[in-house]
């Protein structure tokens, strides 16, 4: 009875978002499509460190970012993604 107590001072939209939040912070992103790979990513390329406020999704989409971890491979599952995006669209000569 008091776990229901403590999930009442919530709202049902609060408590989805914690589950998602807590879904996309896991780190199994191997079979998520990179967002650099999208027509809608724009590649910071100025000298200088982007802006914390720097977005690269040109619609500004909220995106996580994944770093490899011990024992993953260096060169995979590195940068921007999104684990769904309907507006998804591959660059052109990519499929």
């Amino acid at each position: 009875m008091a776990a229901k107590k403590l999930l009442a001072q919530f709202t049902t939209d609060q408590l989805l978002e914690e589950v998602v939040r807590r879904r996309n912070d896991r780190k199994d992103v191997g079979d998520v499509e990179p967002c650099d790979e999208c027509r809608h990513f724009k590649f910071w390329t100025q000298s200088d460190e982007p802006p914390k406020d720097y977005n690269p999704c040109d619609l500004g989409k909220r995106m996580s970012f994944h770093m490899p971890g011990d024992g993953e491979d260096p060169h995979s599952c590195i940068g921007y993604y999104r684990r769904v995006c309907a507006s998804r669209v591959p660059r052109e000569g990519q499929s």
